[in-house]
């Protein structure tokens, strides 16, 4: 299956998307590694450590990730869980 040519669509053919699913996160304040689902990732001191609903993790950057997230809810001070 060959790839369509982006160039030749019509501007009214796409769909604006947003992502819906909620994510855990933590800011990482040491360098780290992490198992993903595409195998073993390295993050840096700065990147955010996230989670997916079916525990899936990855590394992102801190720009992306704030470029990209918002706050939903603050973890309770001392626990690991949310609200």
């Amino acid at each position: 299956m060959s790839e369509p040519n982006v160039a030749t669509f019509n501007p009214t053919d796409w769909h604006i998307y947003r992502k819906t699913r909620t994510i855990r996160a933590k800011l990482m304040t040491e360098d780290f590694q992490v198992e993903t689902l595409e195998g073993t990732m390295q993050g840096r001191a700065g990147d955010f450590l996230c989670e997916g609903s079916r525990g899936e993790r990855w590394p992102i950057r801190r720009e992306i990730f704030e470029a990209t997230y918002e706050i939903v809810m603050e973890a309770k001070e001392g626990s690991d869980e949310q609200g």
